[in-house]
């Protein structure tokens, strides 16, 4: 039984979501096949071109260092584009196509800034379909023009079939390049396209989109400040599934949004609602573990750089890790904060990540007792994996607490580094997996947000 609270909010919500019925295509039959084929533990790719993890033989085992970045910044992604077209011609319908564009790209997806949405990343969970969550979650992991020329084509030729009061594919992959315009406001041609794009899939039931829009008028960002607006579309973009975001949308808005008229309401709805108060105590438990978390990041940081040093060692590159290890000490001498500690880090990650790079690409060959060391090196490193996919949760739980300036300070600078811990990482597994090495495993912390 609902409760009358609960009750009037779906109510309300329906009233409020009732809006035009667009025509879409009917995939009914192609739906089902692929539902069909997954619970036979097979895949079919929504994109054409796309290369399956079923079909590639390339999934990783549990446990192992790949596995846990992949559940970081999810599988590589391969597709094809239609006769005609070219990434480079699709990106530039939204996004100013120039010769460094990639760079930009690779430069701005760790970019964390306060507003509607603070990253990306901490949204695409929240995409209503897998397929495109997992294209959003390859966008991440490599940024790179091609990539980004897929969302826009799958957003523009994805399924239109939706079922029920739920978003369509193609919906979802138009709210995921929305996203994207958002994370690169410089790079995008119409700074009002995030808004357009949310509105039209409001009306085609995407909760993400809806809750977007929630967010922009909360903070101005993207559209004016208006909390009437706010609290319309905040009703709303939970009414069909869950959407995480909302709830922490609700919980920021209780801290910073005085004389919200609907504040009252929404207090005795989460008080009577186990699962909004389980999410609501996580939320404030994160906020008060900031410090820990910094300790925590510079100490997993000290691990890398020890496996790095090693791998350097057994590559025949010793003399040069010495110099690097010198090198950083001076800088963290120098460098004053926690904050400060930790940007040293990347940039010192950068250094070793194009170092090991280089000397893997060159296939060296390396005594037994090398190997060994490279060995130990990639033990080390699945171990720190398992560290690290724990610490992004925790800083995820600081952007969905609303505390900006933690998030803001620690998690732009994290992300940058474990992108190059995975690159140098999976490099230097598979060099050892080729040497005939089995892949160290480790129990992967399967902590929930």
């Amino acid at each position: 039984m609902l409760s009358a609270k609960f009750t009037h909010l779906f109510l309300v919500g329906t009233l409020l979501a009732t809006g035009i019925s667009l025509p879409v295509k009917s995939h009914a039959f192609f739906d089902k096949l692929k539902k069909s084929m997954e619970s036979l533990g097979g895949q079919l790719g929504a994109i054409p071109g796309q290369k399956t993890q079923a079909d590639s033989g390339t999934q990783p085992l549990e446990g192992t260092v790949e596995a846990v970045c992949w559940m970081k910044f999810g599988p590589p992604y391969s597709g094809t584009f239609p006769p005609g077209l070219s990434a480079e011609g699709l990106v530039a319908k939204y996004f100013h196509v120039t010769v460094d564009l990639g760079q930009k790209l690779r430069d701005g997806i760790s970019v964390i800034r306060l507003g509607a949405m603070p990253n990306m990343e901490h949204m695409l969970r929240d995409l209503n379909d897998r397929e495109v969550e997992r294209l959003g979650q390859a966008f991440v992991r490599s940024p790179t023009v091609i990539n980004l020329g897929h969302i826009v084509n799958f957003s523009e030729r994805g399924d239109t079939y939706k079922e029920g009061r739920r978003p369509s594919q193609q919906t979802e992959a138009r709210t995921l390049l929305g996203l994207v315009l958002m994370q690169y406001p410089q790079l995008a041609k119409s700074p009002g396209q995030p808004a357009v794009i949310f509105r039209e899939n409001y009306i085609r039931d995407s909760g993400l989109s809806t809750a977007m829009l929630a967010r922009m008028h909360l903070f101005g960002d993207g559209l004016p400040k208006d909390s009437s607006a706010f609290s319309n579309y905040l009703g709303q973009a939970s009414l069909h599934y869950p959407v995480h975001i909302n709830d922490q949308t609700i919980f920021y808005a209780l801290e910073n949004l005085p004389n919200w008229n609907k504040a009252n309401f929404y207090r005795s709805f989460i008080q009577d609602s186990k699962k909004m108060q389980d999410a609501l105590n996580r939320s404030q438990k994160a906020s008060s573990s900031a410090p820990a978390i910094r300790k925590r990041v510079l100490t997993i940081m000290a691990k890398v750089e020890e496996s790095d040093g090693l791998i350097l060692e057994a590559l025949g590159a010793g003399p040069t890790a010495a110099q690097m290890r010198a090198r950083g000490e001076r800088m963290r001498k120098e460098a004053s904060g926690e904050a400060n500690l930790i940007a040293v880090s990347v940039t010192t990650s950068d250094e070793y990540k194009l170092e090991i790079r280089k000397l893997l690409l060159s296939s060296p060959k390396i005594s037994d007792d090398a190997m060994k060391k490279i060995s130990k090196a990639n033990q080390l490193r699945t171990q720190i994996a398992n560290e690290m996919h724990d610490v992004a949760f925790q800083i995820a739980r600081l952007f969905f607490n609303g505390n900006y300036a933690e998030t803001l300070e620690i998690g732009g600078y994290f992300n940058a580094y474990v992108r190059n811990f995975c690159d140098s990482s999976i490099r230097s597994v598979q060099y050892a997996k080729e040497a005939g090495v089995p892949p160290p495993t480790v129990q992967i912390n399967r902590d929930e947000l």
